[in-house]
Formats: structure tokens, C-alpha cells, sequence
């Protein structure tokens, strides 16, 4: 009699061991699945900024180029002005002997247009903002918005200079981008550096 009491128990025990393994096995695999999901998730969101990260890096490296070849151009300009600046100040002489005051003015207004005399490469000190606010100036002028800057930056920071490329091009963006959509006629820059958390070692 007490064999047969053995035998029913057992035949009741192992179907329910059977579905608490596989009740296990269903929720291990659940979580393994969401897991999954959740890491996969975070690897798309990592490659989205490494993908935008990577497109402002090759946007600023040709404004970088851009910005050389204008201080290159510049220079050569500069150069070519000074072995013609004898003719210019003869023919500015020969005018004012004249008493032609408007057209001695008409004259240097071509001069200055016709060497871009009225550009502008260095700004605040530091190549990678002034490359980046040099960007900026060239958007604004086909815009007809006058950008005036104030400040200076040390050359050497402490601080990645990607880092510092994507946080001043999103904030300098943004503001040019304000500034066109409000249709304001100017744009002021104040650059200021504050340092905080100085320790003494």
C-alpha cells in the first residue's frame, strides 16, 4: 500500500518540476530577449551619434580647408598689392591733384574690394573658433546680416578640440539659424571664457 502511495506522488511531482523548468526557461529566454532588444537599442543610438559626430568633423575639416585657402589667397594678394603699390599712390596723387575728393574715394573703395581688404581670418585667438565664426561670417553676409564679435580665446585649452568643434558649431549654428528665421539685420558674438573647479596642486 505504501509503494502505491510513492508511485502516485511521484507521477504527480514530475509534471510540475517539468512546467517550473520550462516556466523558467520561458522567463530566462523573455529576459534574454528584452536584454537583447535593450542593448541593440543603445548600439543604434551610439552609432547615430558617432555617424553625426563623424559628418560635423568632415564639415569642419573643409571649412578648415576653406578658411587656409582664403589666408593663403590673402597673403598672395598682399604680396602682389605691394610690388603694384607705387602705380596705385601715383594714380591716388594724380587725382587728388584734381581735387576730385569723390573719385579719389570711388578709387579706394575698388582697391579695397578688389583685394578684400574688408576680410577678416583671425578673431578671437583660437584657430578652431575662428575657423568655425569665419564660417559663420560668410553664411551671414549672403543673408545680409552683420556679425560683430567680441572676445579672445586662449590659444591652448584644455578641452578636445571635437568637443569643442561640435559644442561652438551647434551654438553659433543655431544662432545664425535664429537670427535668419527672426530676420534680424545683426548678430552679435561675445565670446567669454570662465574657469571653474581651479584646484592647487
Amino acid at each position: 500500500m505504501m509503494i502505491f502511495y510513492v508511485n502516485h506522488y511521484q507521477h504527480l511531482i514530475h509534471p510540475l518540476k517539468d512546467g517550473a523548468l520550462f516556466g523558467f526557461f520561458s522567463v530566462f529566454s523573455a529576459t534574454i530577449l528584452n536584454f537583447l532588444g535593450v542593448y541593440q537599442v543603445i548600439l543604434a543610438q551610439n552609432y547615430s551619434l558617432l555617424e553625426e559626430n563623424f559628418r560635423l568633423q568632415q564639415q569642419f575639416h573643409s571649412m578648415q580647408e576653406v578658411y587656409f585657402e582664403n589666408i593663403l589667397h590673402q597673403s598672395k594678394q598682399t604680396r602682389n598689392f605691394r610690388h603694384d603699390m607705387k602705380a596705385h599712390f601715383q594714380t591716388i596723387a594724380q587725382i587728388a591733384q584734381e581735387h576730385n575728393d569723390q573719385a579719389v574715394m570711388n578709387y579706394l573703395d575698388e582697391i579695397a574690394h578688389l583685394f578684400h581688404f574688408d576680410k577678416q581670418y583671425f578673431y578671437t585667438g583660437n584657430q578652431i573658433i575662428d575657423i568655425l565664426l569665419t564660417n559663420l561670417i560668410e553664411k551671414a553676409r549672403e543673408n545680409n546680416i552683420t556679425v560683430n564679435i567680441e572676445g579672445i580665446i586662449p590659444k591652448d585649452l584644455n578641452v578636445d578640440s571635437v568637443d569643442l568643434t561640435i559644442i561652438c558649431y551647434n551654438l553659433l549654428q543655431n544662432a545664425l539659424e535664429a537670427t535668419i528665421l527672426e530676420k534680424m539685420i545683426s548678430l552679435v558674438c561675445h565670446v567669454r571664457l570662465r574657469i571653474n573647479n581651479l584646484f592647487l596642486l
